[in-house]
């Protein structure tokens, strides 16, 4: 009887563990990281999509928390339009260009679900005229199965390993699935 006891105990015990660290998942699960050739780095994970996009773009996409991925898709395409614009001569909107310009949005899941990675450059350009690195913080290593890319990034490349090393997988914007690599991507890579 009192085998049982502790056997119920442990099992209690592991089940609180497991809730407490499926709790620790879910929150926060919406982060903003900086290109290698940025200095790389997170800038932070917040708890909605949409307040990661406000932080990523300096506030100029400012959507509702309740935001859906396919209407962030839609604001981060029509900034983009937005900034190509100001950046012409004479432009009328006069807006000043965002510190930070976001590349591209990896997921956690296929089809571009569940959590996510918001990849952020200082050139506002974005893909205009090259590609950008970054190196995954350990939390997302061998964690992404998908991506979709902006402001000119219309290949997405993920390496196993860190610093663009071993097996890869390139293909074209929005892409649904990393295939063999999914679950195994260390660091990506953006090309215009």
């Amino acid at each position: 009887m009192l085998k049982s006891t502790y056997k119920l105990v442990a099992l209690c015990i592991l089940l609180a563990l497991s809730a407490s660290t499926m709790m620790a998942q879910t929150e926060d699960n919406h982060c903003v990281i900086w290109s290698v050739e940025d200095g790389g780095g997170t800038l932070g994970c917040y708890s909605t999509l949409a307040e990661a996009i406000r932080i990523a773009t300096d506030g100029k996409v400012d959507l509702p928390n309740s935001a859906d991925m396919n209407t962030v898709d839609q604001a981060l395409k029509e900034h983009a339009i937005a900034e190509q614009v100001d950046r012409q001569p004479n432009s009328e909107l006069n807006m000043q260009p965002a510190s930070s310009t976001v590349v591209g949005i990896l997921y956690d899941w296929t089809n571009y679900q569940s959590s996510n990675f918001i990849l952020i450059v200082s050139d506002p350009t974005g893909c205009a005229t090259y590609g950008w690195g970054f190196n995954l913080p350990s939390t997302w290593q061998n964690r992404v199965e998908s991506a979709r890319g902006y402001q000119g990034c219309n290949y997405t490349q993920v390496y196993d390993l860190l610093d663009f090393q071993g097996p890869t997988y390139k293909c074209p914007n929005d892409c649904s699935t990393f295939l063999g690599l999914n679950n195994d991507a260390d660091s990506v890579y953006v090309w215009p």
